[in-house]
């Protein structure tokens, strides 16, 4: 699949996303980038003091939730371009690195690990500082993956 298929797909996965329930959490990255291999979407979202927790930190339920429905809209995004398979999820992990400010802008970066039609396809989220041109290094404030069972639609 190409790089502009896969922006396709996934620009439509996330529209038809917006309609469904995010478990109580009005978080909706933008999209910056898509590539279609591997299948990478980075995004950027900003951090209020609603998404932290009490240790100061990205509260690992938002880290949990944001990360699960991103790849989820991954998934049905490379299961419209062609692939006549479904998800379910089997591990969800959530890192947290270190502490964070409220108004800090934060790049999520999406990466699938494996063939998206294996039996168990792996990704990884890391959640970093936006980086501009005085900032060369990347903070990372938390970190997550999430394996699935890839199966047949009925």
């Amino acid at each position: 699949m190409s790089d502009a298929a896969f922006a396709l797909a996934f620009a439509n996965a996330l529209a038809a996303s917006k309609e469904i329930s995010h478990y109580g959490i009005d978080i909706h990255p933008r999209v910056t980038l898509t590539r279609a291999s591997p299948p990478t979407v980075l995004s950027e979202w900003l951090v209020t003091a609603d998404h932290i927790g009490a240790n100061g930190s990205i509260d690992e339920g938002v880290v949990a939730t944001v990360t699960d429905n991103t790849l989820s809209t991954l998934s049905v995004a490379l299961c419209a371009a062609g692939a006549n398979m479904a998800m379910a999820v089997t591990e969800l992990s959530a890192h947290i690195v270190r502490p964070i400010m409220p108004g800090t802008v934060v790049e999520m970066l999406c990466s699938l690990e494996s063939d998206p039609f294996i039996a168990q396809p792996h990704a990884s989220v890391v959640f970093r500082n936006k980086r501009d041109s005085a900032c060369i290094y990347a903070v990372v404030f938390a970190a997550a993956s999430r394996t699935a069972i890839a199966t047949p639609k009925l």
